[in-house]
């Protein structure tokens, strides 16, 4: 009897310490995911201050307070929200430019579309990057036993993801809203 119990206590002891390595391994597997997707989502920053630097340089005034927001922003959420406000001001301007054959013409004007192309196109690698992986956290935290440990170490799911319909759209022409380009 005596021995059963100490044989028992062992077991224990041993099943104790397997799901505390366990638990520890998965928490630490989590917290390096969740530190990819926050060093992925730096160079979706990045891409979206530089964005926003090339289009303040031809239309400074009405991306000013666009480029403003880009740089205070300190959250994904709070980057996504100022790079919605900086897509719109980028709507309008290619539009107003659509409709300028002076513009249009600008050899200026098309060096900058170029490099307003390849910053896009930088953005968009990016940004699909952070969003794999940003999926792959989210899934890892809900299958079991991680789902456990993440309750337990109050890691939480993460939905700042980066829409891919964020382009510029063309914009309908609002009372009050003046052309970019006279």
């Amino acid at each position: 009897m005596k021995t059963a119990l100490i044989l028992a206590g062992v077991a224990a002891a041993l099943a104790a310490f397997e799901c505390g390595s366990q638990y520890l391994k998965i928490k630490r597997d989590l917290s390096a995911q969740r530190q990819a997707v926050r060093d992925e989502w730096t160079g979706v920053g990045e891409a979206m201050e530089s964005r926003a630097e090339i289009v303040s340089r031809l239309a400074a005034a009405d991306a000013s307070a666009a480029r403003q927001a880009m740089a205070s922003a300190r959250t994904p959420r709070e980057k996504l929200a100022a790079n919605r406000r900086l897509s719109a001001v980028l709507g309008r301007l290619m539009t107003d430019a659509a409709s300028n054959p002076r513009l249009q013409s600008d050899k200026a004007f098309a060096q900058w579309k170029e490099e307003l192309a390849t910053c896009e196109n930088r953005m968009a690698v990016a940004r699909n990057r952070y969003n794999r992986l940003l999926e792959k956290y989210n899934a890892r935290i809900q299958e079991f036993p991680e789902s456990l440990v993440a309750s337990v170490a109050g890691i939480r799911r993460d939905n700042a993801y980066f829409k891919t319909d964020d382009a510029p759209e063309a914009p309908s022409r609002e009372k009050g809203v003046r052309p970019l380009f006279p």
